[in-house]
């Protein structure tokens, strides 16, 4: 069996990182996204767009630690949106209570456009 790959592409636009997950986040390929994901997403004052367009699953502790990187920013006057999430991830993030406190966008133009100036 093939071991899953998670690539993750960074780029700047505007003022604003945008983090582009391609592939799953589970138990493989986690520390990969954490390791990349926390200078990113733990700084004061970030701007960053996840765009999920791409990502094929996430696991429980990936959204947990989604759920971490959205309290730190509220913390520390940042702000983390996420965009292009399919249907099964948004459906659990609702289930678990997060649909309505993380700030999810249908696309990474929006996310942009909605960010604090």
């Amino acid at each position: 069996m093939a071991t899953p790959v998670l690539d993750i592409y960074t780029e700047n636009k505007e003022g604003v990182t945008i983090i582009t997950l391609d592939g799953p986040v589970d138990s493989a390929t986690f520390d990969q996204y954490k390791q990349t994901l926390d200078p990113l997403c733990k700084a004061p004052r970030i701007k960053v767009v996840l765009d999920c367009t791409k990502l094929t699953y996430i696991n429980s502790k990936g959204i947990g630690l989604l759920a971490s990187y959205h309290r730190n920013s509220l913390i520390n006057f940042g702000s983390i949106h996420l965009c292009g999430l399919n249907k099964k991830i948004v459906k659990t993030m609702d289930l678990l209570g997060l649909g309505k406190r993380l700030k999810i966008f249908d696309s990474s133009d929006e996310a942009l456009a909605a960010m604090p100036k």
